[in-house]
């Protein structure tokens, strides 16, 4: 939840804003990720056998580095469609005079990861209270 209100913060970051409101909005995202990794990894460690812990740690890094991969596809797809969208024209690199229309793009792009980080969150707390 914590990751999901600093994406929301930065996404809608105005291009003027001073850097250190830029670093203070990817530092909650970095505190919410922080808080996320080490109980995720303990849980899913916690819940293999030992004989299979080698195989459940490829497994972790393996699904980190496809969530990367597929949140940086994503993100891309997200912001130049939506800033063709709003141009009515296909846009494939930045646009000459664009700040207003990628800021408009970078903002729904990160609130549509806002939405998803939260989506997961509120799924995860159902998923612990159902398990108990």
């Amino acid at each position: 939840m914590i990751y999901a209100v600093g994406i929301a913060c930065t996404g809608y970051l105005p291009t003027t804003a001073p850097l250190a409101v830029i670093v203070g909005g990817m530092l909650v995202m970095a505190v919410g990720t922080g808080l996320f990794q080490s109980p995720n990894n303990s849980l899913v460690m916690g819940s293999v056998g030992r004989e299979h812990l080698g195989f459940a740690g490829s497994v972790v890094s393996l699904v980190r580095y496809l969530g990367i991969s597929v949140g940086v596809t994503g993100g891309t797809a997200l912001l130049y469609g939506h800033m063709s969208a709003l141009a009515g024209r296909p846009i494939a690199s930045y646009a000459q005079g664009g700040a207003e229309l990628f800021g408009q793009g970078f903002a729904f792009a990160f609130s549509v990861f806002a939405a998803l980080s939260l989506a997961g969150a509120v799924l995860t707390v159902l998923a612990a209270r159902v398990g108990k």
